[in-house]
């Protein structure tokens, strides 16, 4: 035997044993994918009946701690393993691809080498074992291949049961989604396709805030820009509400609901709602008294009750332009009233394929009412962003998204001479142009559950989706996919659920859902400390202090304002090495809202009341 056929047996074994521990690497990794697959379609964790009783119990009993304190345990769990499964299915289906590819190429590569040439004369030999074997063996190869194929595609395109499928997103009845009117003459084309309801106009409101009532509004959720940072450093740095301490006033809200106050001129309002009824509330920002009380009439197209997992049915905050209101609720309806209490125009955007229904706020750009709607899943198509026209509600553009469903408000940020409308969720970053809704930019990767918004500072931008992936700091000034060119640094520790972050030029401020407050470098990225909240709760001779926020955190000054979600808060002196604790603060209720500031004093709403904190 020459040395040439020893090397072509010797590759051939190579080849084929590596084709055998492909197979049953791939066999493997199949069977485990199954396995967790059977689990998955077995249970239903957002169903699950134990959270069903928990959420039912809450109902009856709003104000009972333990019960929240359960179910908020039991919801967090649920959701750590809807994402364990999302990995798990999809890091075990990458690992089948590769071991079928890897398993092809040996086998083709073996078989190639085992190929016999033909010989100069013919040569009548016995059949033996390996030409006998050699037809049912290659069809037995294919048939498994055919199999494992088979699972890939069934594990891409099969989802958990408790997730909608994309024929279910897309069978909304008439009932559910607004027909698209004919055009009529002179009508405001959407640009990306379709209609809106053409709302009636009445006549102008009596009463416009001044140029600078407006310039000094707290107008959108988290402020003027979204930051969440104070242009007034005068006010009150500690308050205790059941002890009447440097509380001016407060107000009972007639509707339940989680959105934030907002403020401009001597106005402040807020928005409630059940699953009957919604609302738009404004207070009178001297004294608190209720100036109106206004309905949003039903709407056919959202008649229908809305199911939230937990959440409640007046998420969002409101927004002002200084001559009107606009108000958004969990089914989609959307409304704007003049300063008079007056309805402008209303129309529904459909009820949304969503968990916890519509939360992002909205948000006024120039003469434009921006309308976030993420909805569904990626491929579903469903997610859109919409320019309405402020005074009338007529669209102006549309952008269609593909991305899933989110519950974050858009900024509006100036960078390199030009404005940008920056939206967060899964799986991307992604920048408009406010004039046409074109896509200036997109950055990724963002996975699961997307509730923070960004925050710009320092001319860096910073997102992150929950406390399953990381924060990015982009630099805003790209063109196209700027993944790879334009993400400065990836924070991996104590990364928000549910808070937005707060940033200076300097540093960036995160407060996670363990109640852990880290402070990062705005540029380098670099952790500068964490400090544990709970530490400034215990009492006296308690060693197991806890802090839970839903409501983002906001700087004022040089103060640091944390509100926990009973009530409880902080304010805070943060420095480079770590933070000083200057007041402990009580509200005397559940808080879940971000506060308004304005000079002397700050608006803050509880479970029941609207509060004016001044000295």
């Amino acid at each position: 035997m020459n040395s040439n056929t020893t090397k072509k047996q010797i590759a051939y074994r190579i080849a084929a044993r590596t084709a055998l521990v492909a197979a049953v690497f791939s066999i493997v990794v199949a069977a485990l994918l199954l396995y967790d697959f059977s689990r998955r379609t077995m249970q239903d964790p957002f169903d699950a009946p134990a959270l069903k009783a928990l959420r039912e119990a809450l109902d009856q009993q709003p104000a009972n701690e333990a019960l929240l304190a359960e179910y908020r345990a039991m919801d967090e769990r649920l959701r750590t393993e809807y994402f364990r499964q999302v990995a798990f299915a999809a890091t075990g289906a990458s690992l089948l691809g590769l071991g079928l590819v890897v398993m092809l190429a040996a086998a083709k590569t073996a078989a190639t080498l085992r190929r016999k040439l033909p010989a100069p004369q013919p040569m009548a030999v016995p059949q033996d074992l390996e030409s006998r074997w050699k037809p049912w063996a290659m069809g037995a190869t294919a048939a498994v291949a055919a199999l494992l194929a088979g699972l890939v595609v069934a594990l891409a395109v099969r989802r958990p049961a408790w997730l909608p499928g994309d024929a279910d997103l897309a069978s909304l009845s008439a009932a559910e989604q607004p027909a698209a009117p004919a055009p009529t003459p002179g009508s405001p084309r959407i640009q990306s396709g379709g209609f809106l309801p053409r709302p009636h106009v009445p006549a102008p409101a009596a009463y416009v805030a001044s140029d600078e009532e407006i310039r000094a509004a707290w107008p959108r959720f988290r402020g003027p820009d979204g930051s969440g940072v104070s242009p007034y450093s005068d006010v009150p740095d500690a308050w205790d509400a059941p002890a009447n301490k440097n509380v001016l006033w407060k107000a009972v809200v007639p509707l339940p609901g989680s959105g934030s106050p907002i403020v401009c001129g001597q106005r402040v309002f807020l928005s409630g709602a059940t699953a009957t009824a919604r609302q738009v509330f404004c207070f009178d920002a001297k004294n608190g008294a209720l100036v109106w009380q206004k309905e949003v009439p039903s709407i056919p197209a959202s008649a229908k009750p809305v199911e939230l997992n937990g959440a409640d049915f007046a998420s969002s905050t409101p927004a002002t332009d200084g001559r009107r209101v606009f108000a958004i609720f969990a089914n989609g309806d959307l409304a704007a009233f003049d300063y008079g209490g007056e309805l402008l125009w209303r129309q529904s955007l459909g009820i949304p394929q969503s968990s916890y229904g519509h939360a992002a706020s909205l948000l006024v750009y120039k003469d434009l009412l921006l309308v976030p709607f993420d909805q569904g899943t990626v491929k579903s198509g469903l997610s859109k962003l919409l320019a309405l026209e402020a005074a009338t509600g007529e669209p102006v553009w549309q952008k269609g998204r593909q991305v899933s469903a989110s519950w974050t408000t858009p900024i509006v940020i100036r960078h390199a001479e030009r404005d940008q409308i920056i939206t967060v969720s899964n799986p991307w970053v992604i920048a408009y142009d406010p004039k046409d809704g074109s896509e200036l930019w997109r950055a990724g990767k963002l996975e699961g559950d997307v509730a923070p918004s960004p925050v710009f500072a320092g001319g860096v931008l910073l997102a992150t989706a929950n406390d399953h992936s990381p924060m990015l700091a982009i630099r805003p000034d790209g063109k196209g996919d700027v993944t790879r060119t334009h993400v400065l640094w990836k924070g991996e520790d104590n990364i928000p659920d549910l808070c937005s972050p707060v940033a200076t030029p300097s540093r960036v401020y995160l407060l996670d859902p363990n109640g852990m407050l880290t402070a990062y470098d705005t540029h380098a990225g670099e952790k500068l400390w964490e400090k544990d909240l709970g530490d400034f709760m215990k009492a006296p001779g308690d060693s197991s202090g806890k802090f839970y926020a839903k409501s983002s955190p906001s700087l004022a000054g040089k103060l640091l304002y944390v509100i926990g979600e009973d009530g409880k808060g902080l304010v805070l002196a943060p420095g480079k090495d770590g933070c000083q604790k200057i007041a402990a603060t009580d509200l005397g209720e559940h808080c879940a809202a971000s506060p308004a500031f304005q000079s002397g004093r700050i608006y803050l709403r509880g479970k029941k009341h609207l509060f004016c904190i001044g000295k």
